[in-house]
């Protein structure tokens, strides 16, 4: 893992950040139908990322095609290893628990955000890579870790009601 591996991943994600603030999301609403098992169809609507959002009373995500979702998710899983290079607890499995805890630390630097943990989650990540988080809000469009961050305050909300 050396410079070379580091710039393709920088430069992969300016072009993801690009591709997220230009393009548009590709539906407002998704509604789906599923066949019921005596043949009538039962239409399901699922509400937009955005209305659950303000519903929850946190900031809307970016809008952006599916393809650039799919592709930051791939882009994060290629960068845990970079980012994981000289971390002496690291594990060896760098898959989803490790993309949301990174995702999870993005959401909860934000002040204005009612997952803000007061930089909790942030000092759990290795220290010398963490700071890459630091870099200014614009370079992350709000798309993994604004979903991380809905499910966050439902969750948190659903068990402080119980």
């Amino acid at each position: 893992i050396g410079y070379i591996t580091m710039a393709v991943i920088l430069w992969q994600w300016c072009i993801l950040t690009l591709l997220a603030l230009v393009y548009p999301s590709p539906s407002t609403a998704l509604s789906q139908s599923q066949p019921s098992p005596n043949s009538q169809r039962v239409t399901i609507d699922i509400p937009e990322a955005n209305q659950v959002a303000k519903d929850l009373g946190i900031r809307p995500g970016s809008s952006a095609p599916r393809i650039v979702w799919k592709y930051s998710w791939k882009l994060l899983g290629y960068a845990l290893p970079v980012l994981h290079a000289f971390d002496e607890a690291r594990s060896k499995d760098l898959d989803y628990s490790l993309k949301c805890l990174w995702c999870k630390a993005l959401s909860g630097r934000d002040r204005r955000s009612p997952t803000f943990d007061d930089h909790i989650t942030y000092d759990m990540l290795p220290s010398g890579s963490r700071k890459i988080l630091q870099l200014h809000r614009r370079l992350y469009p709000r798309l993994i870790h604004f979903n991380i961050e809905l499910r966050t305050v439902y969750l948190d909300r659903a068990i402080r009601a119980e």
